[in-house]
């Protein structure tokens, strides 16, 4: 498969993606963020749950509050 074909095949999603700011990187934060999820479904307040989540992913508790609140937003079609 050719880069071409991958972008055809995909050009929606790519062009909403970029509408809203969303890099293809971000990815690497879905872990992050599952594991926040899965703590506040808990009932687990955010500052511990920042504080947790920052030791086991070795980031700081501010990029958890970031990626909380990027992977959080809503995409309106």
């Amino acid at each position: 498969m050719k880069i071409h074909e991958l972008l055809s095949m995909n050009s929606v999603l790519f062009q909403t993606m970029e509408k809203y700011g969303i890099a293809s990187s971000d990815i690497k934060y879905l872990p992050v963020y599952r594991e926040y999820i899965l703590l506040k479904s808990k009932g687990v307040k955010s500052r511990c749950i920042s504080r947790e989540v920052a030791k086991k992913f070795n980031i700081s508790e501010r990029t958890v509050y970031y990626i909380a609140k990027k992977l959080s937003k809503e995409i309106a079609s």
